[in-house]
């Protein structure tokens, strides 16, 4: 269904609909994002999903290492 270079309305909604579900969602990801057969508009999708969460990531990596030397300080 999604190896598809075009993908359909219908391949869409399904990829959607199967986001929603929590927990299955993470491993539909996974293997989407590393099989070969995946189309390259979905590949596109889901590294654009993915490089705002790795940039908050590393914004709350930073910001809670920073907190915890100003507490640190102040005590």
């Amino acid at each position: 269904m999604f190896s598809k270079e075009m993908m359909s309305v219908n391949d869409w909604l399904v990829f959607f609909l199967l986001m929603l579900i929590p927990g299955l969602n993470i491993i539909i990801f996974m293997i989407l994002i590393f099989s070969p057969k995946t189309g390259q508009s979905l590949k596109n999708h889901l590294y654009a999903m993915i490089v705002p969460i790795f940039i908050l990531v590393v914004i709350y990596i930073v910001v809670s290492i920073n907190m915890g030397e100003i507490w640190y300080f102040f005590n």
